[in-house]
């Protein structure tokens, strides 16, 4: 659903369900609901829509004008759209983090979110040690 400037009433895109997307001025690049391939098309028409292979099903990708960034087989990738092929970016950490884990702008800087350790405390409730205790 998209809802215009000035409308009061949304307009089905045609998308289905989608779990992430995102948007520069001329694109629109989506990922459906449970799904890993990602879908870019020209802001507004959205068409014709261009299917991009990415085993990734989270939202690591980023749009900065034509410049799709995105993980494909645990490797940082760019294309510029429409017809470009994917290349390799090479970076010491490849964006495994949870939400949006790459942001670009439009001269190709990139901020990259990686998890590389997780610590963990764990808390216990008073109730439940006095329960265990029993």
């Amino acid at each position: 659903m998209q809802l215009r400037d000035g409308a009061t009433n949304a307009e089905d895109a045609g998308l289905g369900s989608v779990s992430a997307f995102r948007a520069s001025n001329k694109w629109l690049v989506w990922r459906g609901e449970s799904a890993s391939t990602l879908h870019a098309a020209r802001w507004p028409a959205l068409k014709p829509v261009r299917d991009i292979a990415s085993d990734d099903d989270g939202e690591a990708f980023a749009l900065a004008g034509d410049a799709l960034y995105f993980v494909d087989r645990n490797r940082l990738r760019v294309m510029t759209l429409p017809d470009g092929a994917p290349s390799d970016i090479e970076t010491e950490h490849v964006p495994n983090g949870n939400g949006p884990s790459i942001a670009a702008t439009a001269d190709g800087a990139l901020a990259i979110v990686s998890l590389v350790s997780v610590n963990i405390d764990l808390m216990i409730a008073e109730h439940a040690t006095a329960a265990a205790k029993r």
